[in-house]
């Protein structure tokens, strides 16, 4: 079978952004294929590099050269995180930088580094951890390229340093997150500060904001919210306002409302008469299509939830609030329109009610693609979990299923169950439905080897895990880990050079010590390895 090149880039593209595919089989395996396809990893694969503040002067130099050799799988790195204090040394390096997180102590000022289109021609997104550190350089900040822009501003002196940034890259940008620190805004002078952002923001990109997201707490006697919406109300797509601690009133959600090409929404409400609102609304809005809500009301009235006609995917985290789960699940026990649904609720099948109406529901949908849920087990009988497990395999729809089981410390009742005599996987090996499975897993009665053993195993291959928590399982039973690579140790000055990267290996500990050499293999060639990618994909 003969490919285009075309049709290969896209199943590669595929491979790139699937979380299910370990970050060491695409840079070890896909980089050796040819030149063709190791140029097109090395530029569209988003792997974050760090340079750290802790090497001696022989581990930069080192470093640097490793970098610098045209053999280097990270020498175009497009997202790069900083947290060096001689940044000089590695300008080269920045020309191909597309995504820039500065990290830095609050106390040390970088003078000789410049935040400018000339060291970063090609930057688009910008996120600064503090602006404590950088006040000088950024003074003087160019980037009218700028796509994306997020900051963390840990006092109301630094928002007109923020007014700044954000004047400089008015023309091109389209996506802005702003973190506020918990600190409370009390002087006059503060006041003032929050005032002026308030008024800057009410006229900023008029219409030109794609997506908006605000964390923490801002001044309560200015409404930066809505002055920002009101001005977005004709662009803005995703609005995540889920962990901003000011308060939502009905004119917010007028506001939110008012956004005619909105389609993500995240927010946190906590009053009936809003969610109520809030669900009307959404179901006379079609263009909103998922919803992020943390809800920490009561819902004593059936009336207030009134069945989603128009999502498709739904987060919903009622974690004050046991009861509300079971009159969620009954008001969208016959919805044909939500494919991904997500119920962050620790409580979900521990008492009857609960139980019945996650059996009901997951009996009855016949739309849901991707599902999680928290599964407490320490609540939960074995034999209960037997039956969810094989309600969850009958399931006709569901392609992707995440579990998490939290960690069974933090509660006290009577009646406890051994979290390990769970058998809420026991039947999932019958699912004809379900293709990839992640398993959340915070059990501190089990180390990560005895997790993996108590997990599912046939027909589910494991794939990859995340800080010793996040299982990952594929139903194609392709090893990632076992494939065979050839590679080349590189020395320097008789010491071998190493690459520290979090996300190369499992384990954020590992360090990366080997640089892959390219096989000489026709660059139009596929080679041996994609065709069992190709016959994994179509099968």
């Amino acid at each position: 079978m003969i490919f285009q090149n075309t049709i290969i880039f896209k199943i590669i593209k595929y491979l790139l952004s699937c979380e299910y595919v370990p970050n060491k089989f695409i840079i070890c395996n896909l980089g050796l294929l040819s030149k063709t396809i190791r140029t097109f990893v090395e530029r569209n694969h988003q792997i974050e590099f760090s340079i750290r503040n802790d090497m001696n002067d022989e581990e930069s130099v080192n470093e640097r050269k490793h970098l610098l050799n045209p053999y280097c799988l990270f020498r175009r790195s497009r997202h790069m995180k900083l947290i060096t204090k001689d940044m000089s040394k590695l300008y080269e390096m920045f020309k191909d930088v597309e995504d820039l997180h500065l990290e830095y102590p609050h106390e040390f000022h970088p003078k000789q580094f410049r935040l400018s289109s000339s060291v970063f021609p090609n930057l688009r997104y910008l996120t600064i951890g503090s602006l404590g550190g950088f006040d000088e350089p950024l003074y003087n900040c160019t980037l009218p390229s700028l796509v994306k822009f997020s900051v963390f501003i840990i006092c109301a002196s630094q928002l007109p340093l923020t007014s700044m940034i954000l004047s400089s890259s008015e023309p091109t940008l389209r996506h802005l997150c702003l973190n506020f620190s918990a600190y409370k805004y009390r002087h006059s002078e503060s006041e003032r500060y929050t005032s002026e952002f308030t008024t800057f923001m009410s006229s900023y990109a008029k219409n030109s904001l794609e997506s908006l997201k605000l964390t923490r707490k801002f001044s309560k006697k200015n409404n930066l919210l809505e002055s920002i919406l009101q001005n977005q109300t004709k662009s803005l797509v995703k609005l995540d306002i889920l962990t901003f601690s000011n308060e939502i009133f009905d004119s917010t959600l007028d506001f939110c409302m008012a956004s005619t090409a909105l389609k993500v929404l995240k927010l946190k409400i906590s009053k009936p008469n809003l969610l109520k609102k809030l669900v009307k609304s959404l179901n006379s809005q079609p263009n909103i299509q998922k919803l992020e809500l943390n809800y920490l009301g009561d819902i004593r009235d059936k009336d207030v939830l009134q069945p989603f006609t128009h999502l498709k995917s739904l987060y919903v985290s009622i974690d004050e609030n046991p009861n509300a789960i079971p009159t969620f699940l009954n008001a969208n026990i016959s919805n044909t329109t939500i494919t991904s649904l997500s119920i962050r609720n620790d409580m979900i099948a521990t008492d009857a009610g609960s139980l019945q109406s996650l059996t009901e529901f997951l009996k009855k949908n016949t739309s849901i693609v991707k599902f999680r849920f928290v599964f407490n087990s320490l609540l939960i009988s074995p034999e209960t979990s037997l039956e969810i497990s094989k309600l969850l395999s009958q399931h006709p729809t569901i392609r992707e299923l995440i579990i998490e089981i939290p960690n069974g410390l933090k509660y006290h009742s009577p009646n406890q169950f051994n979290q390990d005599d769970t058998l809420i996987f026991k039947e999932l090996y019958n699912s004809k439905s379900i293709q990839n499975l992640i398993i959340i897993d915070y059990r501190l009665s089990m180390y990560t080897s005895n997790k993996t053993e108590a997990h599912p195993t046939h027909p589910f291959s494991h794939t990859k895990t995340k800080n010793y928590e996040s299982f990952y399982y594929d139903k194609y039973k392709y090893q990632y880990e076992t494939q065979p690579v050839k590679t080349t140790k590189i020395y320097n000055n008789n010491t071998s050079t190493n690459i520290s990267n979090n996300n190369i290996n499992n384990n954020s500990s590992d360090t990366f010590k080997y640089q892959y050499e390219p096989q000489p293999i026709n660059p139009n060639s596929i080679g041996a390895n994609i065709k069992s990618l190709i016959s994994r994909l179509f099968k």
